[in-house]
């Protein structure tokens, strides 16, 4: 967060109080405060889900479906709530950026006119799911907020404990593709060297996203220092 460098309007999402330090990272005209807490569809879904959640997570840490639920309810009341936006973009906190501006203009070379949201696919002969650490949503669309809709729905109904995997990462792609298949949802993948699962599958850095940020992830997760040579050299 420290590093954030971008011109648009940042809207914070927490669970928690928020401390003076976390506060004094991210001072922005443009920043807003979003309290989770306020949520109610969001914190019924975690007390009823307590218990199981507390289980499933010491088996696997991607079985903690309450951690990544937060990711989901704060997209989804944003996308209801927001108006007069062309497009929201989610970005995981642990995003590290570059010293090159992200504006607009870079904002729209990873959409296509006509698609409801842009996503970092892997490669599908690996089977896995999408790094939904970055994620785009035109707000013009049509089926936008149906697919937010679903996607809550999913949490509201705990239908994501009937699916194969539980963790947002997989709840976003089933759904995205329900919506591709029932309804002819076009959505845009963004493209990448296909090298990816040469760095335990950190898709975002052989994309060209990579120029403006990077994502902790395999290697590079607990290597700062190293993070950031890489993203120097964008």
């Amino acid at each position: 967060m420290e590093s954030l460098n971008f011109s648009f309007d940042l809207f914070v999402c927490h669970e928690d109080d928020l401390a003076p330090v976390d506060i004094r990272k991210c001072v922005k005209e443009n920043l807003k405060f979003v309290d989770l807490r306020k949520d109610e569809e969001l914190m019924e879904f975690v007390t009823r889900n307590h218990d199981r959640n507390e289980i499933d997570k010491q088996e696997h840490d991607l079985k903690n479906a309450v951690r990544f639920s937060y990711k989901v309810f704060s997209i989804t009341k944003l996308a209801k709530e927001l108006k007069g936006y062309d497009y929201i973009v989610w970005l995981d906190a642990d995003l590290i950026f570059s010293k090159r501006l992200f504006g607009y203009a870079d904002l729209l070379t990873f959409t296509e006119g006509g698609t409801m949201m842009s996503y970092l696919a892997r490669n599908a002969k690996f089977k896995q799911y999408s790094e939904c650490g970055f994620l785009i949503f035109n707000m013009h669309h049509k089926d936008t907020l149906d697919y937010m809709e679903a996607m809550r729905e999913m949490y509201v109904k705990d239908l994501i404990y009937k699916e194969k995997e539980c963790h947002d990462s997989w709840i976003w792609d089933c759904v995205r593709k329900r919506f591709e298949e029932e309804k002819g949802t076009e959505n845009y993948p963004i493209p990448n060297d296909g090298k990816y699962h040469h760095s335990k599958g950190n898709v975002m850095m052989h994309s060209e996203l990579h120029k403006f940020m990077l994502h902790p992830k395999g290697g590079f997760k607990y290597d700062i220092k190293k993070m950031k040579r890489f993203i120097k050299k964008a």
